[in-house]
């Protein structure tokens, strides 16, 4: 990793835009700003269809990204090329079956909300999941804030968070969120 980048705010944070999980390499270098706020009907009638259908194969036609930075050459940890100051974590209802369904459907609402550091939170491209966006101080410590936010989020909330998200070249799929919830102000962690 070259060098470390905070931006002002985390939707300026550059990452690595891949056109879908087949692809070795990125297409092009965009900020969150611009992943998010992506309004394309095309995408959003192939996330209603796999949300309807629950269709994993579809799915991995979707764009990517790479959360935590920006890659040079084929999608690996040791092609990061530099971390943006952010960690995006994944929280699915299937490895939080100790929840009720219900209580799992207002995370957004009840506990996200309430979390300081939380930037951004949204309905992951399956509908019954999460990802968060948290910036951190420290990106060359990545993978000792995640384990820290895994342990955190279950020892305070009962929340397991997935494992992969540790990887710096973890992809994370496209999704919308109409009610997502957006925090330009959170704690850096």
């Amino acid at each position: 990793m070259e060098f470390t980048y905070h931006p002002t705010t985390f939707l300026d944070a550059e990452v690595s835009f891949f056109e879908n999980t087949k692809s070795i390499t990125p297409s092009k270098t965009i900020t969150f700003r611009d992943w998010i706020f992506n309004e394309n009907e095309v995408l959003r009638d192939k996330i209603n269809k796999i949300r309807a259908e629950q269709n994993s194969e579809l799915k991995h036609t979707l764009p990517c990204i790479t959360g935590s930075g920006v890659i040079t050459g084929s999608r690996a940890d040791s092609n990061l090329k530099y971390h943006n100051g952010c960690i995006v974590l994944d929280i699915d209802y299937k490895e939080n079956l100790h929840l009720k369904e219900e209580d799992f459907s207002q995370l957004k609402k009840k506990v996200f909300r309430s979390i300081s550091e939380i930037c951004y939170a949204g309905h992951s491209v399956g509908g019954k999941g999460y990802y968060l966006i948290i910036m951190i101080e420290n990106p060359n410590r990545h993978k000792e804030y995640f384990e820290y936010l895994n342990k955190w989020f279950k020892d305070a909330e009962d929340i397991n968070i997935d494992k992969t998200c540790k990887n710096l070249s973890r992809l994370r799929y496209y999704s919308i969120d109409d009610n997502q919830y957006i925090n330009e102000n959170a704690t850096i962690l």
